[in-house]
């Protein structure tokens, strides 16, 4: 049974094809019609009253009530409960149509009806203005047979049929253009809204791309800072490797000196020592040897020093010619020695 009315209730809310989709300007448009409406017929209410007070005073008062409570109920259902509104506005209008022809009994009164149709087109649409118009046709048909009814000349009900339908035809006339304007608009307004939903959603995941790039510029920057840090450490580390070298190197050059002289004299002048031919077999040769490693080791230790310079940038270039087959003789001497006495 629920299942049932839920199905029902969504087939009715389809009959309206603006209901999901142009709420409020429904609810705009129907505002207007009930307030237009209610002021016409307050207008009318004094006029009836002040020129013809006989013929609807005091009777004219309970159709006024009614027409008031049923406008100010409409009023508060629109916002939430659009076709329910709907729903009680052309019942209430009807009744009170019905009850003004029992109470004076004039069939003109039922030409009345040929409003409804027209706001229901203008209000809801053509599916639910025909779907109105049928149920007053057949009320209108089925009038006479009611035995409680104040009956319906046969004249009057052809002429309030065909008013009807006649209505109805001129307010698809007047609304169809009006309609379709209204579907266009509505159209590119939600063609609209949805770019402009696509356009925040866009923005925020921009707005989450740029927060990931300042989060990734503040981790490099702080990167830079270290690598800054690391690399003054670093220059700091070889000025003090420069200059612990330095120092050893110049501590060295003394001591070194002293051999390489005490170890050059007796090279190129073995005599002042004692004959050569006294001395020990093989101690000239390494003698010589000394010299030559000693000899040696000061040029390392002042390639040393001018790597010291280089640094410094205070060193100084000079070209000059070399004789390959010198440096792979002194070479060969040095390592001479040491690959004979291995064999």
């Amino acid at each position: 049974m629920t299942f049932k009315l839920k199905w029902t209730f969504r087939k009715l809310l389809s009959i309206i094809r603006w209901e999901t989709e142009d709420r409020e300007l429904l609810q705009s448009v129907a505002k207007k019609v009930i307030g237009t409406t209610l002021g016409v017929y307050l207008a009318w209410h004094i006029v009836a009253t002040l020129g013809w007070p006989q013929i609807f005073s005091p009777s004219i008062y309970l159709l006024t009530l009614i027409m008031v409570i049923i406008g100010l109920s409409v009023f508060r259902l629109l916002i939430h409960f659009y076709l329910f509104a709907q729903l009680i506005w052309n019942v209430g209008v009807s009744v009170v149509i019905m009850l003004a022809f029992f109470i004076y009994k004039q069939p003109q009164v039922l030409l009345l009806f040929c409003f409804l149709p027209i706001m229901a087109e203008v209000m809801m649409g053509l599916k639910p203005a025909l779907l109105l118009e049928g149920i007053i046709i057949s009320l209108l048909l089925a009038w006479n047979q009611i035995w409680l009814t104040q009956p319906i000349p046969d004249n009057y009900q052809v002429v309030v049929i065909l008013a009807t339908l006649a209505s109805t035809a001129l307010g698809w006339g007047i609304s169809y253009n009006l309609v379709a304007s209204i579907e266009a608009s509505s159209l590119h307004y939600r063609e609209a809204m949805k770019r402009l939903n696509e356009a925040r959603e866009h923005r925020a995941e921009i707005s989450v791309l740029l927060k990931d790039v300042n989060n990734a510029n503040y981790q490099l920057d702080r990167m830079n800072l270290m690598l800054t840090y690391a690399r003054g450490q670093a220059d700091k580390a070889r000025e003090e490797r420069d200059r612990f070298a330095l120092a050893v190197s110049h501590e060295l050059r003394s001591p070194l000196n002293f051999i390489i002289g005490f170890s050059d004299l007796m090279v190129n002048s073995p005599e002042t020592y004692d004959e050569l031919k006294s001395w020990p077999s093989g101690l000239y040769d390494d003698i010589k040897e000394i010299y030559k490693s000693s000899t040696h080791l000061m040029q390392l230790i002042n390639d040393i020093l001018d790597m010291g310079k280089m640094d410094a940038k205070q060193f100084t270039v000079f070209r000059e010619k070399i004789n390959f087959s010198e440096i792979a003789e002194d070479v060969r001497e040095m390592v001479n020695t040491s690959v004979i006495n291995k064999g």
